[in-house]
């Protein structure tokens, strides 16, 4: 085997060149053991191009090409460590990014996981650790989790051992409290029939505890307890703080609808002796509905609303604009916006509505049945 070699004594540059400069000429080495090895622990390779090599050996102490710039090009190319020892990409000297020989790639840490991000974050609760940006228009920005026969799983943790919830995927999506999915408490599950399940496992339409909330034609919001029968709040209404309202349970067999109207809350308290001018200005009609034709006997907002105004809510013949798509958006089999929805609006009926069994009802009545039997007391009729 030969040796040639070029040689300067003080350093400088070796130009080999042919006659014709434009030209392109290739340096080969014969056999693939060989290594092309850099005259210094750290050289740069500048406007070249590496034909099916790596860059750096397989063996540390050869040497290896560390900085490969401008318009450098590596055909075929890859970047490996030595056997059984990990690859390292550094940044300013410190590791960045380290994959392991079982192929598990850590981000400033050496991995435990397939893929293990390590750092020091921001800690307002508010700027990402990491960052998914689509910038095609309309489009999503999609993070996938695939089990193999499952779903996907999203664990918090306190800590490197203390698990705090968890999102767990398998047909329902199944939220957990306390721990994993393995170590916490089901605490809300979102079925494949899209029913909202709290405090309960499976759907019922009268749970023995917890809340569900049924989807569809016949969705409905449904509440159970295993407490005392009595008073014990189904649902709680509040203004600025104060309860204002309640559905409690009444015995094993009821419901209360209650409201605020304890004493404390009132000043002002005297006799009510006007009833009868309320019974005169309550108008009972008879009449159908437009939707379907039905019968049926009641009271007219707008009538109601001239006698007993805090009962009604809304104004006559009150409207709003509202939007309305008059072509649906056309979606790619992404589910991207292709074509975005043509959108128009309309006028629509905002209709009043009433509560007809308010205590200030009962008060009215109550008010003119004494009455009235005060006056057939007076005449000795009762």
């Amino acid at each position: 085997m030969g040796l040639l070699v070029f040689q300067q004594s003080s350093g400088g540059t070796i130009n080999v060149q042919g006659t014709n400069t434009a030209s392109a000429y290739t340096w080969t080495i014969p056999a693939s053991s060989d290594t092309f090895v850099g005259l210094a622990a750290s050289q740069a390779l500048t406007n070249k191009t590496i034909d099916s090599s790596a860059i750096g050996s397989t063996t540390p102490s050869t040497g290896a090409f560390t900085t490969v710039s401008a318009s450098t090009s590596v055909t075929t190319p890859f970047v490996t460590s030595a056997a059984s020892t990990n690859l390292l990409l550094k940044s300013a000297g410190t590791t960045a990014v380290t994959v392991d020989t079982s192929q598990n790639i850590g981000v400033g840490t050496t991995p435990t996981y397939k893929v293990d991000v390590s750092g020091a974050f921001s800690n307002d609760g508010v700027t990402p650790a990491m960052r998914l940006v689509n910038t095609s228009a309309n489009g999503y920005a999609n993070l996938r989790l695939q089990g193999n026969s499952r779903g996907g799983a999203v664990d918090f943790y306190s800590g490197a051992s203390t698990a705090q919830a968890s999102i767990l995927v398998n047909s329902s999506m199944q939220f957990y409290m306390g721990g994993n999915g393995s170590t916490g408490t089901q605490a809300m599950t979102l079925d494949t029939s899209g029913n909202l399940l709290v405090g309960v496992t499976s759907y019922a339409s009268t749970p023995s505890s917890g809340v569900t909330i049924q989807t569809g034609n016949n969705a409905s919001v449904n509440v159970g307890h295993t407490s005392s029968p009595s008073g014990y709040l189904f649902v709680n209404f509040g203004y600025g703080g104060t309860q204002i309202g309640s559905i409690t349970q009444n015995g094993t067999t009821g419901v209360l609808y209650n409201i605020a109207s304890d004493r404390r809350l009132k000043t002002n308290i005297v006799d009510f002796t006007d009833s009868g001018k309320y019974i005169d200005g309550f108008k009972p009609r008879k009449f159908n509905w437009i939707t379907d034709n039905s019968e049926d006997i009641g009271f007219i907002t707008e009538e109601y609303q001239q006698t007993l105004p805090s009962a009604i809510t809304g104004q006559p013949d009150a409207t709003k604009e509202e939007e309305y798509e008059i072509t649906p958006a056309v979606k790619d089999e992404q589910g991207n916006i292709t074509t975005p929805a043509v959108m128009g609006t309309r006028t629509v009926p905002v209709y009043q509505q009433g509560d007809f069994s308010t205590s200030a009802k009962m008060a009215i009545i109550i008010a003119e049945l004494q009455s009235l039997r005060a006056r057939l007391k007076a005449a000795n009729i009762a």
